[in-house]
């Protein structure tokens, strides 16, 4: 509750993402939310790159709830928001998310729901078309780890 950014380590991230399961788990087979943090930096411009890698940096050290529950989370949120800034001051970006990263996470979401999911029991509103430009693995733990940090790497060489 009382982050420092020097305690962020990206080792951390990408471990703790990898083994993290979208959708809390409800899902045809495993895929991480570090493997969904790769995909969304892969569809942003190279100024959102990074942004778009950690957007979700802060479930590796809180946890990932489902955003129809989170939304009646106000504490959660506030303090998953403050831990997201503390992570943003540590790679040095802006803490206000680009609403590019907005997006992005929202079409991977359609298309995560296409190619993972059962069709649901309910509506989930309006959402953006699914991509084509991202093949969803579903890769094991530690191969979601190494893509994470192999990406963070390429996106540092930019």
């Amino acid at each position: 509750m009382d982050a420092r950014k020097h305690e962020v380590n990206i080792e951390d991230i990408a471990h703790a993402l990898s083994m993290l399961c979208r959708f809390n788990g409800h899902l045809e087979r495993f895929y991480s939310v570090a493997e969904h943090s790769v995909y969304v930096s892969q569809i942003v411009s190279p100024e959102n790159q990074l942004w778009g890698l950690i957007h979700d940096s802060a479930e590796a050290y809180l946890a990932d709830i489902p955003s129809p529950v989170k939304k009646h989370l106000a504490q959660f949120k506030s303090i998953e928001k403050n831990l997201l800034k503390v992570i943003c001051s540590h790679f040095n970006i802006d803490s206000k998310m680009p609403e590019e990263i907005k997006l992005a996470d929202m079409v991977l979401l359609s298309t995560e729901k296409k190619v993972l999911m059962k069709p649901e029991p309910a509506s989930w509103g309006d959402m953006p078309q699914p991509t084509d430009k991202i093949v969803i693995a579903g890769l094991a733990p530690h191969e979601a780890k190494d893509l994470f940090l192999k990406r963070y790497q390429e996106i540092l060489a930019q």
